[in-house]
């Protein structure tokens, strides 16, 4: 009883570690001959090396291994030791003595090592290649170390042990050492090292000031980093020497003595990214002994950082004219605060300081932390007009004494104008930032100056945009902006509001009252306020000529004057000619209504303004329309709440109401998310955390998400783009639903997934299975997805061919010879029925440009206007026209890319978190939609392909009588019962040759892994379509299907006559093969499999006084 509770605790044991018989001795004897065998268990017990934070495995190989024993007296450590590990990557060895030649011997596949508290002792020779080579705390310093042993590592390391290199001006062989982060008292020589460019130096106490000099061999560094946490450096007055290109950044972490004099900081890069932090003391001392900002001069940077300092400055204003970012809180500096000269800097932090003065108007494009100091006086309205943005007023205000800090804003001062190729936004008191303001239509504005200008490309408003509506801080300042900038000004009226002003009503105004004039009677009305709909303006004094008509010219901008009478008894430019008195300004005799008492002529515009929904324009003969009303005669119905429904569809004007866009619910003002899913985080069986991505809105009215029959509570997040809920345990695909602002979107992607996962037909008991990815690990005589075929090696090969006209895609073997071809794309919806069809085959386009030996590059376009495809007759001709097709290629357009991979080698791929081996001689598609216009936010798309199987005709036909058919005939599907219509694996065979296919059971939908379902859309005796169901993706679906062809182990080339006398070829049906959860049958497979393998580890277990035999 005993031996079998043991028995059992050794196969639970090395279930889990999964390690191999040779991988399993190697760290056995690894631990025993180190005495640390104790460490991972006991005889009784077994070992358990993996899983610990000192061992890793991944299946049945050590990956990493982290050793921190002390070794017993006289254990030395030798490469040999790791020479049976297949796919370690990671060794660090800790508190052992190892060989004086351990480091030199590359220990395989390692990828990174390090050494802490070993023997190490000296570095003579040339060490291997490594991606890392790290050594800890060392017995004793290595000087004198030539910089060539390193040359053949990445990244060599040396963070807390002092080391020193020397250069003997051998140009190095390889350039592979691009980092060196080293503690040493010598600047090491570079020259001829232009592969390094990131140093990071750790200086001691024993630091040599004249190993300065070294730095202008740093040109070709792209960062430098210098440390000393034990004494104050001089200041590295070499630092110019540098002269780089390409130096981006530089860091110096230390304390550093008094300069002399001030410094020119110039010269040390030309990169436009170059960077300075210092964080330590510096400073100048002067006659007086006053510390003083150590710089007069500072070259074009991109962020100067010091921290530490205590000193005062002068000339703030104008000495960072060259940097775009100056950071210098925190520092104890005294200083009087300046006017700005010239545009820099652009970020200016002078946070918790003692600087004196006043803000001006200087400093409107900087953004500013200056709180917690001494600022004094009048607040510059392009901030304080910003205040209702906490953060802006905290770092402006705080800890300051401003004189004025909650003043009303009344300075806003927007103009727009359109160039070539963008749409610009100018004026005073601007914005600061992206997220104090949005435009209606929106846009993804670029603020270029602060407070003062922000851009956006034109091709992003739509073509009928008239007017874009700013506003500013969620709606508290809203202006509207005219993109036509011919449009002149519209004077509805003019009316006196008093014995002195005036109100002039219309639109297309403007809101800088510079721009306008207005004169009646010869006399200057003076502008008070001006915006897009009115303009008011007052007389010096009361105007005196009331009673009768006057005149009146209104002059914006560049615009031609406009001239106006006013009747100063009514207040209105428009006067209603009387029906009675006969004379000659009554124009109701020829049918008009209008009369232009100055020109003393009749008017009539278009319908008449529609009777009582506009008024006509005496001067222009044009209509004034109402509010409510729009086009040339005002017969059209103003949308409303929103005028343009809010840049999301399209007003009806017929009628007054909004066609929104698909992604917009149907509502007055097109407003509410016509929200959907695009691809679903799911979770296990046990249930837990479920992300949906997608378009959801802003406003998440009673929202609500179902998955199958089950609530998905609580709601863990939720925005315009996520939203994440907790869901209970369950199993297989289940549906979705998404309810909020009584809008229900219904839709699939979601399903439990098995955290231990099986392998197709259980690797047919000849590989191990994956329970992590699914995937079969075959035996070495064994191949296939489900290691169903025994290899052999006097198989006929299969070879393949692109056909480049058709996209078709062909696997021969022999006689036999598979065709796969993408063939048609549906938009389908929640039900399952087909909104429309597009048929993608002889329309594919082959890209020569981008093609090689191995990849195949097609394409087509889908015009979404009419759902045709556009390239019926480019065929013939594809190879020439790559770049022909460039009228298809735009915003409207559905790409369709298909890329196809001859599989030369046996090769591992990636995709949507699934890793998977592809055999050689197999063809790898990856298919990727961009861009489908959807009919609704229900729909999805499936893509479809055809496999055809044929035999070709050969002299051998009669010979064969048969004698290679495979007659079996297995259907299953992922939830373990029949359903011939879903699949994840698809087999064809015929006289031996199988074609396997493989559809994984996920997709990227827009770059996010979701789960999707595969089904049989029809198939017969030779062939057999299949659909790839995808979800609803806004910009991108892409799959990645493969197929294979393998020979069974009893094919037979020539055949007996005998067989069957028909002679006749028997197609094997497709079979779907996918992956059934079965606990039994995986426990018994890996008992077995475990036994089979292991019988020696389960003997080293129970009979520990067996002694091992020496490896070595």
């Amino acid at each position: 009883m005993k031996f079998i509770t043991s028995f059992f605790i050794i196969l639970f044991i090395s279930i889990i570690s999964a390690l191999s018989d040779p991988e399993y001795l190697c760290i056995y004897k690894l631990a025993q001959d180190a005495g640390s065998l104790g460490s991972f268990g006991d005889p009784i017990k077994g070992y358990t090396f993996c899983g610990t934070s000192l061992i890793k495995c991944s299946l049945d190989n050590v990956t990493s291994i982290n050793w921190q024993f002390e070794s017993t007296s006289g254990f030395i450590l030798t490469p040999n030791y790791f020479d049976c590990f297949q796919q370690l990557v990671y060794l660090s060895v800790s508190k052992l003595n190892i060989s004086s030649d351990f480091i030199y011997n590359k220990i395989k596949n390692v990828n990174e090592i390090n050494f802490d508290q070993t023997s190490l002792s000296s570095i003579t020779d040339f060490i291997p290649y490594y991606q890392k080579f790290s050594i800890g705390s060392l017995r004793s310093p290595i000087y004198n170390v030539q910089l060539k042993y390193i040359q053949n590592i990445q990244q060599f390391l040396a963070l807390s042990s002092h080391i020193t290199f020397v250069n003997d001006g051998t140009i190095p062989q390889n350039k592979n050492l691009s980092r060196l982060n080293i503690y040493t008292s010598i600047f090491p020589d570079l020259t001829g090292y232009d592969s390094i460019k990131d140093v990071i130096i750790s200086l001691p106490s024993t630091f040599d000031n004249f190993s300065f000099s070294n730095v202008k061999s740093y040109s070709k560094l792209l960062t430098l980093k210098v440390i000393s946490n034990i004494k104050c450096l001089d200041f590295l007055n070499d630092i110019n020497k540098i002269s780089s290109d390409s130096l981006t950044s530089l860091t110096i972490n230390s304390c550093m003595n008094p300069l002399t004099s001030l410094y020119a900081l110039n010269n040390i890069s030309t990169s436009i990214d170059f960077q300075i932090s210092i964080d330590g003391s510096l400073y100048f001392l002067n006659s007086n002994n006053e510390k003083i900002f150590p710089f007069n001069q500072i070259q074009r940077l991109q962020t100067l950082t010091m921290k530490g300092g205590n000193y005062k400055m002068y000339n703030i204003g104008s000495l960072f004219q060259n940097v775009t970012t100056v950071i210098l809180s925190n520092n104890s500096i005294l200083g009087n605060f300046e006017p700005k000269i010239g545009n820099y800097p652009l970020n200016l932090d002078i946070s918790n300081n003692y600087i004196i003065g006043n803000l001006d108007s200087s400093w409107c494009s900087t953004l500013l932390i200056i709180k917690n100091n001494n600022f004094t006086g009048d607040i510059p309205s392009c901030f304080y007009c910003y205040f209702d943005d906490y953060n802006i007023k905290d770092i402006i205000t705080t800890g300051n004494q401003f004189n004025q800090v909650n003043t009303p804003c009344t300075t806003i001062i927007p103009n727009l104008k359109v160039t070539k190729d963008e749409i610009i936004i100018y004026g005073v008191d601007l914005p600061f930032s992206s997220n104090q303001f949005k435009t209606i239509p929106n846009a993804n504005w670029f603020i270029s100056i602060r407070s003062k200008q922000m851009n956006v490309n034109k091709l992003s408003m739509p073509n009928s945009t008239k007017t874009i509506e700013l506003l500013i801080l969620n709606g508290k300042y809203n202006f509207t902006l005219a993109l036509d900038q011919n449009q002149p000004p519209i004077i509805s009226n003019i009316t006196f509001t008093s014995l002195n002003s005036i109100l002039i009503s219309g639109s297309y105004f403007t809101y800088d009252k510079s721009l306008v004039s207005f004169m009646v009677n010869q006399e200057i009305c003076i502008v008070t306020s001006s915006t897009f709909y009115e303009i008011k303006c007052s007389f010096v004094s009361s105007f005196l000529n009331f009673g009768g008509l006057v005149s009146s010219t209104l002059k914006i901008g560049n615009h031609p004057s406009e001239m106006n009478l006013i009747d100063t008894s009514v207040s209105f430019i428009n006067l209603n000619c009387g029906s009675g008195g006969g004379g000659e300004n009554n124009c109701n005799g020829i049918g008009i209504g209008i009369c232009n008492m100055k020109d003393r002529i009749c008017v009539e515009c278009p319908s008449n303004c529609s009777n009582t929904q506009g008024i006509c324009d005496i001067f222009t003969s044009k209509c004034q329309c109402y509010n409510g009303f729009l086009n040339d005669d005002c017969s059209g119905i103003q949308c409303s709440p929103s005028e343009n429904c809010n840049g999301n569809g399209i007003c009806d004007t017929t009628i007054g109401k909004c066609n929104c866009n698909i992604n917009w619910a149907q509502t007055d003002d097109c407003n509410t998310t016509n929200h959907y899913v695009s691809s679903i985080i799911s979770t296990s069986t046990s249930g837990g955390i479920v992300s949906l991505t997608g378009m959801f809105g802003d406003i998440h009215n009673d929202l609500q998400i179902k998955i199958g029959d089950l609530n998905c509570l609580p709601i863990l997040l939720k925005n315009s783009t996520t939203i994440q809920c907790e869901i209970g345990p369950g199993k297989g695909f289940k549906s979705v639903q998404v309810i909020q602002n009584n809008i229900t979107w219904i839709g699939n992607g979601f399903k439990y997934y098995d955290i231990l996962q099986s392998c197709p037909s259980q690797c047919s008991s000849h590989g191990i299975c994956n329970t992590m990815t699914g995937i079969c690990k075959c035996d070495s005589k064994w191949s296939g997805i489900d290691c169903a075929i025994e290899i052999n090696l006097d198989s006929p090969q299969s070879n393949s061919t692109i056909n480049k006209n058709t996209a078709n895609s062909i696997l021969n073997n022999g006689e036999i010879k598979y065709s796969i071809l993408i063939s048609s794309i549906n938009e389908i919806d929640f039900n399952g029925n087909s909104i429309k069809e597009i048929n993608l085959k002889n329309n594919w386009i082959f890209n020569s440009n981008n093609s090689n030996e191995t990849f195949y590059y097609f394409y087509q376009y889908l015009n979404n206007n009419n759902n045709n495809n556009n390239n019926n007759n480019n065929n013939n001709n594809n190879n020439n026209n790559n770049n022909n097709n460039n009228n298809n290629n735009n915003n409207d357009s559905t790409i369709i890319i298909s890329t196809i991979e001859e599989v030369k080698q046996n090769k591992q791929f990636s995709f949507a978190d699934i890793y998977f081996n592809v055999e050689s001689g197999s063809i790898k598609f990856t298919t990727t939609i961009m861009n489908w216009k959807y009919s609704s936010v229900l729909n999805t798309l499936q893509l479809r392909m055809n496999t055809t199987v044929d035999q070709i005709k050969t002299n051998n036909d009669d010979d064969n009588g048969g004698c290679n058919e495979d007659t079996s005939i297995s259907i299953k599907n992922n939830d373990n019962d029949i359903d011939n219509n879903k699949l994840n694996y698809m087999t064809i065979s015929t006289n031996g040759k199988v074609l396997y296919g493989r559809f994984l059971e996920k997709a990227l939908s827009d770059s996010r892994p979701t789960f999707i379902q595969n089904k049989i859309i029809e198939k017969d005796e030779n062939s057999i379509l299949i659909g790839l169901n995808l979800p609803h993706c806004s910009s991108e679906c892409i799959v990645d299907p493969d197929f294979s062809v393998l020979v069974n182990s009893n094919f037979s080339s020539t055949c007996n006559n005998n067989n069957n006398g028909s002679g006749k070829k028997k197609w094997l049906i497709p079979v779907a093969v996918v992956v059934p959860v079965i606990g039994l049958s995986i426990f018994v497979m890996v008992f077995y499999v475990f036994y089979k393998k292991n019988s020696t580890i389960i003997k080293v277990h129970l009979f520990s006084n067996i002694k091992l035999k020496n490896m070595n």
